[in-house]
């Protein structure tokens, strides 16, 4: 059975890159190029890592152009796996997930962002087809043998991202977030149980 820890009080995205950048060989699944999606800032600490990123559609700054659902690397060969919003993107999670267990060493470890409460972002050759809970990630991930599951906003920042419209905006809203959230408290409002309305939920696993 699967080890599940919420983790509401940390961000685990860079401390999961830290991780990440200590493995002998690191596969970046759907990066459209190397270093993207937020990972620019960690890219000096995976000097001398194996690192390869993968996407579907070509790019003259990959390493490998091929599909998620049926990855083309060897069984068991990388000790990490960066898998940052592509879930969303594929008709077949339950497969690129299948494949992401299957490409990890035992032990490895795989790092993903899904979105859940989150405006549609599909485009030409990139479709934009689902939105996970908190309960469809622990099913999509039951193979694993650890999960660590961050939402990334709580109900009020959620709510305040969407009311500016997802924008650079959204920086100055966030400011009200806890004071909106001791206001809501102090007047006896009851908020959903924290981490079931989030923008989306960051994902550490370990095979």
């Amino acid at each position: 059975m699967i080890k599940v820890e919420m983790v509401t009080e940390r961000d685990i995205f860079e401390e999961s890159m830290r991780e990440m950048a200590q493995r002998h060989l690191v596969l970046d699944l759907g990066g459209r190029q190397r270093f993207h999606k937020q990972l620019a800032p960690f890219q000096e600490l995976f000097t001398g890592v194996q690192y390869y990123c993968l996407d579907i559609l070509p790019s003259s700054d990959l390493d490998v152009v091929g599909d998620l659902l049926q990855l083309p690397f060897a069984t068991e060969i990388a000790g990490g796996v960066i898998c940052h919003s592509v879930l969303e993107h594929v008709y077949e999670p339950h497969t690129a997930v299948r494949e992401i267990y299957r490409v990890l060493k035992p032990g490895g470890i795989a790092f993903l962002y899904v979105p859940f409460l989150y405006p549609y972002h599909g485009a030409e050759g990139e479709p934009d087809c689902y939105r996970f809970t908190r309960d469809g990630v622990l099913y999509l991930f039951e193979d694993f043998a650890e999960i660590k599951l961050q939402p990334v906003d709580g109900y009020v920042g959620t709510l305040l991202r969407f009311m500016a419209g997802f924008t650079r905006l959204e920086k100055v809203t966030l400011i009200l977030e806890r004071p909106l959230e001791w206001l809501v408290e102090r007047l006896g409002g009851r908020q959903p149980r924290r981490g079931t309305q989030t923008t989306g939920y960051n994902i550490w696993v370990r095979k």
